[in-house]
């Protein structure tokens, strides 16, 4: 597994399980896996890259733990404010 995050920190695995699948793993499941700000502009760049990779047929999303997605972060948004 690879992490998009500059920092180290795992928050979007990656799995290529073959040449033309890509998995993508929000891995925030303690909070969920709530979409913070920072994980956004990763998880785009992502997408995109796979968008434009002929070889790449499917992109599966997933979330860790028990929850797919809580939707964006509260609590990391305050903070930016």
């Amino acid at each position: 597994m690879a992490s998009l995050n500059p920092h180290d920190e795992q928050v979007i695995l990656v799995q290529e399980p073959n040449s033309s699948v890509r998995s993508l793993t929000l891995n925030r499941p303690k909070q969920l896996n709530a979409l913070s700000d920072d994980m956004v502009p990763w998880l785009v760049e992502l997408l995109l890259v796979n968008q434009q990779d002929a070889k790449v047929k499917l992109v599966i999303l997933k979330g860790e733990g028990s929850a797919f997605c809580a939707g964006a972060d509260a609590a990391a948004i305050a903070r930016l404010l």
